[in-house]
């Protein structure tokens, strides 16, 4: 099941905009808004509203994670269910930092 979240802003001109997720589905944690660019939007007029619900996946860009495939969430769509919360767990972002330190030091 894909993440779900609102729409915080868009802008045509710049190209990309920011999507405010739903708390229980956090995927990026340690941050509280979530990037994408306008040419993951998945939605026949190519545009996304603010407030507007939508369903995203996950990508990492030039070692960032960003939302993608961002589409109008379908009425009564819902996210996964929350997974618990380990406080002592690594974040996404130290996990990806870790693989990034390997394959460099492989290398």
């Amino acid at each position: 099941m894909p993440y779900m979240g609102v729409v915080k802003n868009f802008t045509a001109e710049k190209g990309f905009g920011f999507i405010i997720p739903d708390g229980a589905q956090e995927a990026f944690r340690g941050s509280q808004d979530v990037f994408f660019h306008q040419n993951e939007i998945h939605s026949p007029d190519g545009v996304l509203l603010p407030g507007q619900r939508v369903a995203y996946s996950s990508k990492l860009d030039h070692g960032r994670m960003q939302a993608a495939q961002v589409r109008p969430a379908l009425p009564g769509e819902v996210a996964a269910a929350p997974q618990p919360v380990d406080p002592d767990a690594p974040s996404i972002h130290d996990l990806v930092n870790q693989q990034i330190a390997w394959h460099l030091k492989k290398s």
